[in-house]
């Protein structure tokens, strides 16, 4: 991060791009970059869009929901579709049947 915030002062105080570029090290259009962008933190997805099936729309915010629920969970205890069509179709999201053991 120290070396984003020199560039964005040498750029307030009226540096060129090209003497930016070489002071620092960085290629010019990385520099444009840095002096362009306000903020450079990652865009969280989007959630809560339109649902795009009319079967879905009274599930729509109880999905929404677990899905923000989700994203403090690890990835293995998350929600996946199967879970999520089974719980609002009030079904049982099912295994693959296990074969018969043979006694031997």
């Amino acid at each position: 991060m120290d070396k984003i915030d020199d560039i964005r002062k040498l750029g307030r105080n009226g540096a060129t791009v090209a003497s930016i570029a070489r002071d620092t090290g960085v290629s010019e259009p990385t520099v444009r970059k840095y002096l362009r962008e306000p903020d450079l933190s990652e865009r969280p997805p989007a959630v809560g869009r339109a649902p795009e099936s009319p079967l879905l729309e009274p599930f729509a915010g109880l999905i929404d929901s677990w899905l923000l629920e989700d994203r403090r969970c690890w990835f293995k205890q998350r929600h996946t579709a199967k879970r999520v069509y089974a719980a609002s179709s009030g079904r049982r999201a099912s295994r693959a049947p296990t074969p018969p053991s043979r006694g031997t």
